[in-house]
């Protein structure tokens, strides 16, 4: 990577080292060496000594920024940019201070100045290209880079930041080739590794994937961002004993990773291993208390295990630092619905539809409770528009079945559930609907053959219902299906 805002400079020698010239010398080595703490101190006491010095005010800023110090980097730059504005590399160390406090319009006003001083400065365009892609520019970071790129071709980082640039416009083909271009340049550039294997899981290119962080991660083997990238691709390729071991590993490197134990604890939801996910996903929530994903994952993990009161509580928390997720407000109102607070869960599904209107799945869940409280005629016109919006939907013309059932529309309930059978023929729960509704009618032949239907393809409680309403005629109708 180039060096940011480097630049070989030197105190002018009137023959005998000036005091000053040994502080600053003894900085450089210092520097040299990684001991910032002690570069830092011999540069202040050459500034001390020469106050109005440029290269030693230039490499004291550089130090303490990199030090962390931003804030008096920040004020040191300005003082020698009063004296010396048309000084370029000043202006990166500058915009670099800023960017480390994510001062986005500051860092590129700074970095702005320096590519006009020096147009051919590739140091001041690649610095300029991270503050816009930071500042939510990418597609002028884009253009920046490739200035960079075509005044430097053989960079592997300007093809790095390009990618990384195009990643976040969704070009994801460009940025796999930038990615590529950054490998051909440098074979040893871990984290081109890893963000090519992660733009290639994202376009679903898995087994390509796990090419490319295999390679990665034999490269860099204790880079944890590659193991976990790597287990997301063996996960989607249905590798889930090798995922696991490969997260493992991922937290083993990185413990306070919260990415990781939400990674590991997805790959254990979807293998039934509810008590497992929620201690991942518990781990993610105290790590990262302010990130609204690492709650809404723990919601779905306690679901999917029953527990809807404190399932309720994490989506809540979720909804706090994310007001603005309709997915989440779709599974609050699920999980309230299911320990019977509907009214709630009616509040939950609109709020999800005022965000989404078009979510088809929150209208069929938001009938659901409206029913639950009797207001038939409102959960009919909700059944209706989720099929307006999504007619393939087999369990939302089951629900709209049993709804004008309850409104002794028997007709159009049977023509609901016969299209429910169209699109699932399998569906044992509407075969089963459907048989008791013959039966209310006294088709007992038909509503037989519904139920020997349902006892074939079903299994636990709705084929020994069906068993019971063939045996015995009662009629029996489970709960209703809901859609996250």
């Amino acid at each position: 990577m180039p060096q940011l805002g480097a630049e070989n400079a030197m105190i002018a020698n009137t023959g005998n080292h000036a005091p000053q010239q040994d502080h600053f010398e003894r900085g450089l080595d210092f520097e040299e060496q990684g001991d910032l703490g002690a570069a830092i101190r011999e540069y202040r006491q050459a500034l001390a000594l020469d106050p109005t010095s440029e290269e030693i005010g230039f490499h004291l800023a550089r130090a303490i920024n990199q030090d962390g110090h931003h804030a008096e980097a920040i004020d040191l730059c300005i003082q020698m940019l009063d004296r010396s504005p048309e000084r370029s590399p000043t202006r990166i160390i500058l915009g670099n201070a800023y960017l480390d406090l994510r001062q986005w319009s500051e860092a590129l006003a700074a970095f702005r100045e320096a590519a006009r001083l020096d147009p051919e400065d590739t140091t001041a365009l690649y610095n300029l290209g991270i503050a816009l892609k930071g500042n939510g520019q990418a597609e002028e970071a884009v253009e920046v880079y490739h200035q960079a790129i075509h005044l430097d071709p053989e960079e592997p980082d300007f093809r790095y930041s390009l990618g990384n640039a195009l990643r976040r416009m969704g070009r994801l083909e460009e940025a796999i080739a930038a990615y590529q271009e950054a490998l051909r340049l440098n074979p040893n550039f871990e984290e081109a590794y890893c963000n090519l294997g992660l733009t290639l899981n994202d376009l679903d290119r898995y087994q390509e994937a796990e090419t490319v962080l295999r390679q990665g991660v034999l490269l860099a083997p204790h880079d944890y961002e590659l193991h976990l990238n790597l287990g997301v691709a063996l996960n989607n390729q249905g590798k889930q004993e090798e995922a696991i071991a490969v997260q493992e590993t991922a937290i083993s490197l990185s413990p306070e990773c919260a990415d990781a134990h939400v990674s590991l604890g997805r790959i254990l939801r979807d293998q039934g291993r509810y008590a497992e996910a929620i201690v991942h996903h518990k781990a993610a929530t105290q790590l990262q208390p302010d990130q609204s994903y690492a709650y809404e994952n723990l919601g779905y993990a306690l679901a999917d295990s029953n527990q809807h009161e404190p399932a309720s509580v994490a989506y809540r928390r979720a909804l706090l630092l994310d007001p603005k997720n309709a997915d989440v407000y779709n599974s609050l109102g699920i999980s309230l619905d299911l320990v019977e607070h509907y009214e709630e869960a009616v509040a939950a599904y609109n709020e999800a539809l005022r965000l989404n209107p078009d979510f088809a799945a929150a209208h069929n869940n938001l009938g659901i409770s409206l029913k639950n409280l009797g207001k038939l005629d409102e959960a009919v016109a909700a059944y209706r528009t989720s099929l307006a919006l999504a007619s393939d939907v087999a369990n939302t013309h089951a629900n709209l079945g049993n709804a004008l059932w309850d409104q002794e529309d028997l007709v159009g309930a049977m023509a609901t559930y016969r299209e429910a059978i169209r699109l699932e023929p399998e569906e044992a729960d509407v075969h089963f609907f459907l048989g008791n509704l013959l039966a209310e009618l006294n088709r007992v032949n038909e509503a037989s053959e519904e139920w020997r239907k349902a006892v074939v393809l079903g299994d636990g409680d709705v084929k020994k219902e069906a068993q019971a309403a063939l045996d015995a005629c009662v009629l029996v109708r489970p709960d209703l299906e809901r859609q996250r």
